[in-house]
């Protein structure tokens, strides 16, 4: 039977790859609020104590890096320098890296929420007094989020269910339950994780959204913290404007403060030599016109980000073309890039 690696605490446990079952409430001490929907399992309302840890994919790395050479000579040498420059700037993260940085990124919101809190509050931001942390299940924010708590103490006492699309689940959830809401959210700061951010649209809706129910409702929210260790320009410029309406008012209030964590920048398609004649190859039928801006060059461990995040998929479905984009009728065998099911998602 295959093994998977579980955090525990700051400590690995190896386990036999055994789940509880999905209406069980095994390993899962914090319940997350959030309305009932029929098709949803129970285990996205929680959250767990023993968190997945990915297959580390180095090794499988440094070895397709042998292999890209025969990818790029099976195209047509016109664009060979540009098929040259996507493949050579394509990096992996391993899950080791992933955590040093998501560890910066949570200690550097630690410091900017207790900069905001004030010389009077005792002992500056507390996450289990002053947060409520926003989660999907299944999703990689859930299991940002985890790793948060158990490996670096980000530990608040509320968890709300926060929808795949402008925080929608937590938007219901508070609609219903206004009274209850509009005290536990009282001076809080919501704080929204991910891995990363590429077009920055859905983690900006989010903070919309709530900024859109904290006026409607005049539910006294603190702040929202944004904690992404990897993200490119193009999302943290949508959500610096943001950051700066601060101090704004709307409705008679002011606009909810945004905090953003410090992070890795994302390099993207955009940033290569060869962009323009990258988007006349591969623009239309790999990338379905997603701006290069959103295209980010690396991949993680616990993840291959999606076809419109990723600039690596001509990479990872091995794809060889004309110079027209037209796909060849050619099969290149060989992994270039692992097909990382999101680890996540392994519980499905």
């Amino acid at each position: 039977m295959n093994s998977l690696h579980f955090i525990t605490g700051n400590n690995f446990q190896e386990k036999e790859n055994i789940f509880p079952s999905k209406k069980s409430n095994a390993r899962t001490p914090f319940q997350v609020k959030g309305l009932s929907h029929k098709r949803e399992d129970r285990v996205t309302h929680q959250i767990q104590q023993l968190t997945l840890v990915p297959e580390d994919h180095t090794l499988a790395n440094e070895t397709s890096l042998y292999l890209r050479e025969d990818w790029i000579q099976a195209h047509t040498p016109a664009i060979q320098d540009s098929v040259r420059e996507v493949a050579e700037s394509i990096q992996h993260v391993s899950f080791a890296k992933f955590k040093e940085m998501l560890g910066v990124s949570v200690r550097d919101i630690q410091e900017k929420l207790s900069d905001r809190v004030g010389p009077n509050r005792i002992g500056g931001f507390d996450s289990k007094r002053d947060a409520v942390v926003l989660i999907e299940g299944y999703k990689s924010n859930k299991w940002v989020a985890e790793i948060a708590m158990h490996e670096f103490g980000f530990k608040p006492e509320s968890f709300y269910r926060l929808g795949e699309k402008n925080a929608r689940s937590f938007v219901e959830y508070v609609n219903a339950n206004l009274v209850e809401s509009r005290a536990a959210l009282r001076g809080k700061t919501v704080v929204l994780f991910d891995d990363g951010s590429y077009s920055g649209t859905q983690m900006t809706d989010h903070v919309k959204a709530i900024r859109a129910l904290s006026q409607k409702h005049k539910i006294a929210i603190k702040s929202i913290a944004v904690v992404v260790p990897y993200m490119t320009d193009m999302a943290l410029e949508k959500l610096q404007a943001l950051e700066l309406n601060r101090g704004r008012k709307k409705r008679g209030q002011e606009e909810i403060p945004v905090v953003i964590s410090s992070h890795q920048r994302i390099s993207t398609l955009a940033d290569l030599d060869h962009v323009d004649e990258i988007q006349r190859i591969w623009g239309k039928t790999i990338y379905k016109n997603t701006p290069m801006e959103a295209l980010g060059l690396l991949w993680f461990d616990h993840k291959v980000p999606n076809d419109q995040s990723f600039g690596g998929i001509p990479l990872l479905r091995k794809t060889i073309v004309d110079p027209d984009g037209t796909p060849k009728n050619q099969h290149f065998s060989g992994e270039l890039i692992p097909d990382v099911i999101p680890v996540y998602k392994q519980q499905l």
